[in-house]
């Protein structure tokens, strides 16, 4: 299993289904933005973060990161229902 799935793995333990996380996160983000947020954008959103940080200065855990939401992205695909 790549780095990226266990750590997937470890946070669908301690948080839940990424559709459940992310969409607590996109209530949150709604919230303080005052437009509405969905599941989807987070994983986006935290993607860009991580390129944004890769751009700036590689670390092996950037990339990692990346490929780790690009999998809870995959699983908010595959679990629209749970959006």
């Amino acid at each position: 299993m790549s780095e990226a799935a266990k750590i997937v793995t470890h946070r669908r333990l301690a948080y839940g289904h990424p559709a459940e996380d992310f969409a607590r996160t996109a209530q949150l983000w709604s919230a303080l933005l005052g437009c509405p947020i969905h599941a989807r954008q987070v994983a986006l959103c935290m993607i860009a973060l991580k390129l944004s940080r890769e751009c700036h200065q590689h670390r092996q855990d950037n990339l990692v990161d990346v490929m780790g939401y690009a999998l809870a992205l995959e699983a908010l695909e595959e679990s629209p229902s749970r959006i």
